[in-house]
């Protein structure tokens, strides 16, 4: 059954007292597991009778806008203090003490931030992103024979390409390479020559680079 006007003021209220608390609380509060789930039901509902009224009673339309304008506002307020925290704590390994006060739909979001962050790191402190192979990926590894390329005067040059598409992964003697559409990495001309080649990479001219 659809939510009652008591209930939708109740959701309403539930949602007050959750930027107030999130407000005054450094660490993120448990929450209802349907919190989110009451707010859109609530939303819709009020959403389908201001349609309702659109063309009937304009003022009740005016009426009810003004109450999902009132949602809308507190939903920010709370997702904006609320998510600012669940980002801070992303950047850290996360704790099964703070997964427990996370909704599920949280718990996703904050692993997913938590991938990206550690993903960017790497990114930022090797100039490159280098995954962490899966049994799978190692199974499917694509291997590459390097032909040999110029000469020995290029056997320790190293240019910059930009990956033109999402590749398997590619078994190399020093390890096995991961790339992703528009990564930008450093190969070995031999490795470099050969991705061109395919048309799984551009070379980039480092004085077009900036």
């Amino acid at each position: 059954m659809p939510l009652s006007p008591q209930e939708i003021d109740r959701v309403f209220n539930d949602l007050l007292s959750a930027v107030r608390v999130e407000r005054n609380s450094k660490r993120v509060r448990k929450l209802d597991a349907r919190f989110y789930e009451m707010y859109r039901e609530a939303y819709s509902i009020l959403s389908a009778e201001a349609e309702r009224f659109s063309t009937s009673d304009i003022d009740t339309y005016l009426l009810i806008r003004d109450r999902m304008r009132k949602f809308e506002v507190e939903f920010k307020n709370f997702f904006q203090i609320r998510f600012s925290k669940i980002a801070r704590l992303s950047v850290y390994p996360i704790e099964e003490e703070d997964l427990q006060l996370l909704t599920d739909s949280e718990k996703k979001f904050i692993k997913t931030l938590r991938t990206s962050v550690e993903d960017e790191m790497v990114i930022l402190s090797k100039g490159e992103l280098k995954k962490v192979p899966t049994e799978k990926a190692e199974a499917e590894a694509v291997k590459v024979e390097i032909p040999q390329a110029r000469g020995a005067s290029d056997k320790n040059e190293f240019v910059l390409v930009r990956i033109t598409s999402d590749l398997p992964p590619i078994a190399q003697p020093d390890r096995n390479y991961y790339f992703r559409e528009n990564d930008m990495v450093h190969l070995s001309r031999r490795f470099a020559d050969l991705m061109v080649r395919r048309k799984s990479a551009v070379e980039v001219k480092v004085d077009s680079v900036g």
